[in-house]
């Protein structure tokens, strides 16, 4: 009876909010901005690779899993380049697709610049009931289907940052295209234009300048009003160890570690869940690894170029040796 009545929960869930929470998500916006704006590629002086893995209500079977894959790099002093696989299931539902990305930044003065982004996004959508239990076989609504539809749309986006700020407002869904899932159904389910707004700042401390802190906060918000605000607090040690607490209003908190060198970032989220939705599951858990790539393709306009060729990072072990002032 209980796994019934999650399963019932389920379908509720996907009845009412498949195509309004229609966005993979992550947790790891901070170490992979590619996530929050088109507009966040080529901003350092390297070529950054990053793998991330969410998943949600651990403990229910069919709670939501996410995956990223992305890379972006910088391709000259003003031009960008990127690609972001996700996948994205939850219960009967799997989403698959690609963002093909594209920036373009300029100087707005000595410490600022400003950064323009587009990406096409190409993705599927898939239901497949196969796997759920039903109260009495053969009901017409879940009837062991198999059903997808494939779309196109599009995202853009605008960011100013400096070595130390960044501060992005994108759009996705631009076109907010259709998806048909169901054969014999004619409606069409549009997407809804979702927007973002990102924010990430590097304070160092002047009385223990071995520590900084850094906060950043995401807005997420639908045009027909439903919006989510979430932020983070990190203390840095050496801008090399960080461990900071994370809140999502009125749905979830927690705490983060990580730890980044000159060749990799490392991060580990770990959430409870606040919100109703404690009976399917009460933890999250998301893990992200980057690659830092150097390359010589930019050498101006990139985020934090100037605190780290002053605290240069040295030697193959960068998570221990480090050069001084």
């Amino acid at each position: 009876m209980k796994r019934i009545k999650l399963i019932c929960i389920l379908a509720a869930l996907q009845c009412t909010s498949v195509f309004a929470q229609q966005n993979p998500f992550s947790s790891s916006y901070t170490t992979n901005e590619q996530f929050s704006s088109p507009s966040n590629i080529g901003i350092y002086d390297y070529m950054l690779v990053n793998a991330s893995s969410r998943l949600q209500m651990l403990g229910f079977d069919g709670g939501p899993r996410t995956y990223f894959l992305s890379a972006n790099t910088a391709i000259d002093d003003m031009h960008s380049g990127g690609v972001m696989l996700f996948s994205d299931k939850f219960g009967v539902t799997t989403q698959t697709g690609v963002y093909l990305d594209y920036a373009y930044r300029m100087p707005i003065g000595l410490d600022y610049n400003i950064s323009f982004g587009i990406g096409p996004k190409l993705f599927n959508y898939s239901f497949n009931d196969g796997d759920v239990d039903v109260v009495q076989p053969g009901d017409p609504v879940f009837g062991n289907n198999e059903e997808s539809s494939f779309a196109f749309d599009a995202r853009v986006g605008v960011t100013v940052f400096s070595d130390d700020l960044l501060v992005s407002l994108s759009a996705d869904n631009l076109i907010e295209s259709s998806l048909k899932l169901a054969l014999k159904d004619k409606r069409l389910n549009n997407l809804q234009r979702e927007f973002k707004l990102y924010a990430h700042y590097h304070y160092q401390l002047e009385e223990a300048n071995n520590f900084a802190i850094e906060p950043s906060v995401m807005l997420r918000s639908k045009l027909y009003g439903h919006y989510t605000v979430e932020g983070n607090v990190d203390v840095v040690y050496k801008d090399l160890f960080y461990a900071g607490v994370h809140y999502r209003h009125e749905n979830a908190y927690g705490f983060r570690l990580g730890a980044r060198s000159k060749e990799l970032i490392l991060t580990y989220q770990f959430e409870v869940i606040s919100s109703d939705l404690t009976e399917l599951g009460k933890t999250s858990h998301e893990i992200s690894l980057g690659f830092r790539i150097f390359n010589d393709k930019s050498s101006q306009n990139n985020r934090w170029y100037e605190r780290h060729k002053e605290n240069a990072w040295i030697g193959n072990d960068s998570f221990i040796n480090r050069s001084k002032e």
